[in-house]
């Protein structure tokens, strides 16, 4: 069974950024999208290329304003876990993991790398959402 993760950094204006992790270990380049329906069908293509239904996926986010509604709805829609996390745990754990200054792929990185694990998982730091 394959275990993947995807961290998305979202942008209120621009491009989001998103890195997939597989078992652990980053799976190919960055991913660019945008909020129009066929980047997101594009994107949730990719999260989920390769893998059995029984595969888990968990994609970690940011809830960056109101960015991460449509993202988070079209990715629960296709089955996949989805987790907000405040963005102050995100940025002092980045703070703590690097000495580098901010950027969308290393946010993206430590949202896929550490989800729940790290980031406050029960304790108000992260809200798994489900589709209805």
């Amino acid at each position: 069974m394959t275990q993947r993760s995807i961290g998305i950094d979202l942008a209120i204006r621009g491009d989001h950024v998103a890195q997939i992790f597989e078992d652990g270990r980053p799976l190919g380049r960055p991913i660019r999208f945008r909020h129009d329906p066929d980047s997101l069908d594009a994107f949730v293509a990719r999260a989920l290329a390769d893998l059995n239904k029984a595969d888990p996926v968990q994609a970690i986010m940011e809830p960056t304003g109101m960015s991460w509604f449509p993202v988070a709805h079209r990715l629960a829609d296709a089955g996949i876990d989805v987790a907000r996390v405040k963005g102050k745990r995100v940025k002092a754990l980045r703070r703590y993991l690097s000495e580098h200054a901010k950027t969308d792929l290393a946010d993206a990185q430590v949202l896929a790398e550490n989800g729940g694990a790290k980031l406050g998982h029960g304790s108000g730091g992260i809200v798994l959402l489900r589709a209805v």
